[in-house]
């Protein structure tokens, strides 16, 4: 293995971190060009006198260290080290006194640059190469030519405050003295909107040996109304701690801070900041109606004004690992954005993630958050950002995978859940805490991420929907079910039974069941599967679905890049893949309907004889709407009951395509009885299935009340092509008497 310096240095001095490097010789080299290497240091590695742990006699689990004091006038680009045996080495450093001068600057802000006017932000500065002596900048601040912006700096710290809307220009000048400097440019707003994410940054006088540990910080937010919201806020490198609020009021709203360090000027904040908020005047519906609730006796999650949400989630559960700021693919600039959007325009309206890495390593949350972790939650952060301003709402998990959580200590989990909820809730988010730890899998012990649930529960003032990844199970099964922070049910279904979605809704408290995973497209499922599986879901109660796709959930970038788990499937494909499209056809067919009053049957051939079947769905709003959903592909006939004495309107849905075929606008059951619409016009009755090739029915002839008696029968035959059906009368029909409507049909279109 070798290190590349990026430039000819005078080398000093080597130090190895390693696991397991113990017998034999190992050798240090050094190169300009990769190719011809020079020896300048040989020995074992046990007897080196800068050994940490001369002692240590377990190779494979006592970490260690070793130093290499190197030759006087040893200089190279390139450094190499050899071991006899295996080596696990997972850290080297090379050291060198030759002064490095800066060569450029980039400058950064938050995931957005922008600041609302009486507010702070914080900058920061990358000084290139990464090697350079002096990594320090000079800030200033500037108006952008012709903009009436205006902020001031600390020329220290890069702490930026807000003075007057527009743009300015934020400049970092290297401290070396070589004139090297770096610019961007920050919107300064003049208001903030309702439900919007705004970040403000405070800069501590101290410095602490463990900000995480050591310091709480809290703001407290005073609305127009005299309402109280209080938002953790939390630490983000160096001496800087950030809070992120939403407001959820229009109008004037004004902040304060504490800490429980009373003497730092910086962090306690006794004097209000104001700032005002002004009505969200975009398209994006989450800002328009709010953040999301769930409701006593509700099984569908809410908008804070009460207007149901469609839930239509993507999986990605190693959203980390997709590329921001690039792809492999011809014509689009980041993966992660193409993704995004891509879904956005099919409908979608949740993103499922999961901060987990292929390569297992994740953030190491052992001592809570350290400096290590920033840059990878800093990338997290930009991608919440995304999601947000995309008008979805984000689903995740915190910190890492369930079986890596190295922590049992509850102050220190609770405290974990506390600074994932303040780095995150201030996004439209739904909590589900970590995979597959409801009921507990792997061996593991759930309890400790019931801390981190309650952690975030209990600092977050919006009190947005929480819950835990379920593990599948083959009828109803919690552990987290009747906690108070437990608000729906993030259900991993795989077996789609009617058995199982009624176990769930047994459960005795009321509350969402979101389909949250089940099998991905392309990963032993099939497409017409996959299409399946959420008209199940809702025709059994579950008012929310997540799709996956292979290649997606689990991000796979090519053949030599990707997770192993299933077909390799290129990412790009798998967005691509035909049931997931097809999704925009699901949302539609039921989004023409109050879905959220329906009532799954599920075996009760009191409303249909057809209910007894396994592969036959119905569900209904009263007697006034009927849904019938048929998962197999075979010709049925059957009986619907309790039909109200009213005009029902009959149609097919094709779930290929998205389309309506009428069968009848003028269904009148005979001996109807007591017509229970809750509102006027004409009933409904809609059905979907998944029989193909028909794509579209040309022509539909209505059966009259006296041709038919108390029966309606509509069987459909397909031509050669498919693009034609024709309506018949039963030759078997049988005519009985009561509260019912007779219908026949192959299953649907697909």
């Amino acid at each position: 293995m070798y290190v590349d310096l990026g430039r000819k240095l005078k080398l000093d001095y080597v130090k190895v971190l390693f696991n397991r490097m113990w017998h034999g010789t190992n050798k240090l080299y050094v190169s300009d060009d990769a190719v011809h290497w020079t020896a300048v240091l040989s020995g074992n590695g046990a007897e080196y006198d800068y050994m940490k742990d001369k002692t240590a006699t377990d190779g494979e689990r006592q970490p260690n260290e070793l130093g290499a004091l190197l030759p006087e006038g040893t200089e190279g680009r390139y450094v190499r080290l050899t071991a006899r045996d295996w080596a696990n080495v997972y850290e080297w450093q090379v050291y060198s006194s030759q002064p490095i001068a800066a060569e450029s600057i980039l400058v950064r802000g938050p995931a957005k640059l922008e600041v609302v006017n009486g507010l702070s932000m914080k900058m920061n500065a990358e000084v290139q190469p990464s090697t350079a002596t002096e990594s320090s900048v000079t800030w200033s601040v500037y108006a952008k030519n012709g903009s009436p912006g205006a902020a001031v700096i600390d020329p220290a710290t890069g702490l930026l405050t807000a003075k007057s809307p527009g743009i300015v220009t934020v400049e970092a000048t290297a401290a070396d003295g070589s004139g090297i400097t770096g610019s961007t440019d920050v919107v300064i707003l003049p208001e903030a909107e309702v439900w919007r994410e705004i970040e403000m940054a405070f800069e501590s006088g101290k410095s602490y040996g463990d900000p995480f540990l050591d310091v709480d910080v809290t703001a407290t937010f005073t609305g127009p109304n005299g309402e109280v919201l209080t938002r953790p806020a939390f630490w983000d490198g160096g001496n800087t701690w950030k809070v992120r609020f939403a407001p959820t009021a229009p109008g004037k709203w004004k902040v304060t801070t504490v800490s429980n360090d009373i003497g730092d000027e910086g962090l306690n904040r006794t004097a209000p900041v104001a700032f005002t908020a002004v009505p969200y005047e975009g398209t994006l519906e989450i800002y328009k109606r709010g953040f999301l609730t769930t409701g006593e006796n509700k099984r569908y999650f809410m908008y804070h004004d009460q207007t149901p949400f469609f839930y239509l989630g993507d999986t990605h559960w190693l959203m980390p690992d997709e590329e921001f700021e690039s792809s492999n693919v011809d014509g689009i600039d980041s993966q992660f954005k193409y993704a995004v959007d891509h879904r956005v325009s099919q409908g979608y309206t949740v993103y499922q993630s999961e901060p987990l890495y292929a390569n297992g390593i994740g953030l190491n949350v052992a001592r809570g958050i350290q400096s290590d972790s920033l840059a990878k939650l800093a990338d997290i952060d930009r991608k919440f950002q995304y999601v947000a301003d995309a008008g979805l709402v984000h689903a995740n998990a915190a910190l890492t995978f369930h079986s890596v959580l190295n922590v049992t200590d509850p102050d220190l989990l609770q405290r974990l859940g506390r600074y994932w909820q303040a780095r995150y809730g201030a996004y439209p988010v739904l909590w589900t805490t970590a995979q597959e730890v409801d009921p507990p899998v792997f061996n593991s012990d759930d309890k400790y991420w019931h801390f981190v649930a309650q952690g975030i529960h209990d600092s977050d003032s919006y009190k947005q929907p929480l819950t835990a990844h379920m593990a599948v199970v083959p009828t109803f099964e919690t552990t987290w079910g009747d906690k108070p922070y437990h608000s729906w049910f993030a259900a991993q279904i795989l077996t789609f039974t009617k058995e199982l979605f009624a176990s769930y809704m047994a459960f005795p408290i009321i509350k969402p069941i979101i389909t949250y995973e089940s099998a991905y497209e392309h990963n032993g499922v099939t497409s017409d599967k996959a299409r399946t599986a959420p008209y199940i879901a809702f025709q059994n109660g579950s008012f929310g679905f997540g799709y996956g796709a292979q290649g997606v959930w689990a991000i796979q970038h090519s053949p030599d890049d990707w997770f192993h788990y299933g077909p390799y499937y290129r990412w790009f494909d798998g967005l691509q893949a035909t049931a997931g499209s097809q999704m925009t056809y699901f949302k539609r067919f039921y989004s023409d309907m109050e879905w959220w009053k329906l009532t799954p049957v599920f075996s009760d051939t009191s409303y249909a004889d057809f209910a007894a079947d396994a592969q036959s769905f119905l569900s209904t709003i009263g007697n006034h709407t009927y849904v019938a959903y048929f998962a197999d592909s075979s010709k049925k006939t059957g009986k619907l009951k309790r039909m109200g004495n009213t005009t029902y309107k009959a149609q097919w849905y094709n779930t290929r395509t998205g389309e309506y075929t009428l069968i009848s606008d003028q269904v009148v059951p005979i001996n109807g009885g007591v017509d229970r619409s809750r509102e006027a016009g004409q009933a409904r009755l809609d059905i979907a299935g998944r029989l193909g090739p028909i794509r579209r029915c040309t022509q539909a002839h209505g059966i009259q009340r006296e041709q038919c008696d108390n029966d309606f029968y509509a069987a459909w035959q397909t031509s050669d092509d498919g693009e034609s059906c024709r309506q018949r009368q039963d030759e078997r029909r049988e005519l009985e008497r009561g509260q019912s409507g007779r219908l026949g049909y192959r299953s649907g279109f697909d």
